[in-house]
C-alpha cells in the first residue's frame, strides 16, 4: 500500500489511495521513524480518518462564507446579526486558519470581549456561532476541518 524512501537526510512515505498518490515528508533522518509514520498512515485510511489535506488549508474566513450561506440557503431573518457577530470574532480568529484555533484562543477571545463589557449573552451567540461554522465544515464533502482533533 505505501513505501519509505530517502530523499537527502530525511526519509519520505508515499501511499495511495482512492486512485491518488500521497508523499509526505517524515521530518526524521530515521528510516524506524518513517515506517511508523506510514504505518499511522494506513491506519488512517482504513479507519477513514485519512488526513484531508483541505481541512489544513481551511481559514477562518472560508467558515464564515460557510455560516452566511447556510443562513441565506435557509432564509433565516436573524442573518444582518450573525453577520455582526461574525464581525467581533473576526477581530481575533481571522489570521488563523480554521485547525489552528484552540481553546487557549478562544479563553483569550472571552477575556478580550468581557473586557469590552460585551454581554455574557452576547459571548455566548458569538461562541454559539463560531460552534456552527465548524459543524458546518465537518458536514461538508470532502470535510473542510478535522472533526477528531
Amino acid at each position: 500500500m505505501g513505501s519509505v524512501y530517502k530523499r537527502g537526510q530525511t526519509w519520505w512515505i508515499q501511499y495511495y489511495h482512492q486512485g491518488r498518490y500521497f508523499r509526505e515528508s517524515s521530518r526524521s533522518p530515521q528510516k524506524s521513524v518513517a515506517s511508523a509514520f506510514l504505518k499511522k498512515r494506513e491506519g488512517e485510511i482504513v479507519d477513514g480518518r485519512l488526513p484531508n489535506l483541505q481541512a489544513e488549508r481551511t481559514t477562518f474566513e472560508d467558515l464564515t462564507t460557510l455560516l452566511v450561506q447556510d443562513y441565506q440557503n435557509n432564509s433565516r431573518k436573524t442573518l444582518v446579526r450573525v453577520e455582526q457577530l461574525i464581525k467581533h470574532l473576526k477581530q481575533s480568529f481571522a489570521k488563523y486558519r480554521a485547525h489552528e484555533i484552540t481553546s487557549t484562543h478562544l479563553a483569550k477571545y472571552i477575556e478580550r470581549r468581557q473586557g469590552e463589557k460585551a454581554a455574557p449573552a452576547t459571548i455566548n451567540r458569538e461562541l454559539m456561532a463560531l460552534k456552527r461554522m465548524f459543524n458546518l465544515a465537518v458536514k461538508q464533502t470532502p470535510p473542510l476541518v478535522k472533526p477528531y482533533t
